[in-house]
């Protein structure tokens, strides 16, 4: 495996989304102008599935 400055910016971008688990603000600290390509970042990653206890209480 060869480490490249890309491969730095994909681990970073790892944690900014592990760490705020939110995809915008992954986009903006990496500057990217489509969502989509923020989510090439994070695609493969284990996410929680949407469950009940997230919806708000009414």
């Amino acid at each position: 495996m060869s480490v490249t400055i890309y491969s730095f910016r994909h681990s970073g971008a790892i944690e900014i989304f592990k760490r705020t688990g939110s995809i915008t603000k992954l986009q903006k600290a990496m500057g990217h102008s489509s969502i989509n390509v923020s989510l090439t970042y994070v695609r493969g990653l284990e996410i929680p599935e949407f469950t009940e206890d997230d919806m708000p209480a009414v």
